[in-house]
């Protein structure tokens, strides 16, 4: 997973309007979560049946980073849920 940021830059030495400056950009790395690939391919097949449609992605992208907050597989699987359906 990655982040773009731009830093900030000073004026081009010309005095060069913003739109002609450069622009300096900074991708920062952040580690993925040691997710049990199985583990979590077991809780969305679970969920997959009853699930309205959706991208996989947007499951499993709020089940990694509630791994990477401590979360159990079960409260992860149910953060997944809730980003898919929203509070119910």
């Amino acid at each position: 997973m990655a982040t773009l940021r731009e830093l900030p830059s000073s004026k081009t030495s010309s005095g060069a309007s913003a739109e002609r400056a450069e622009m300096t950009f900074e991708v920062v790395v952040l580690p993925v979560a040691d997710v049990d690939r199985p583990e979590a391919e077991k809780h969305h097949d679970k969920y997959e049946p009853i699930a309205p449609k959706h991208h996989w992605s947007g499951w499993y992208a709020a089940y990694i980073v509630a791994r990477q907050d401590g979360k159990t597989p079960e409260e992860a699987a149910k953060d997944g849920k809730f980003h898919i359906e929203g509070e119910r």
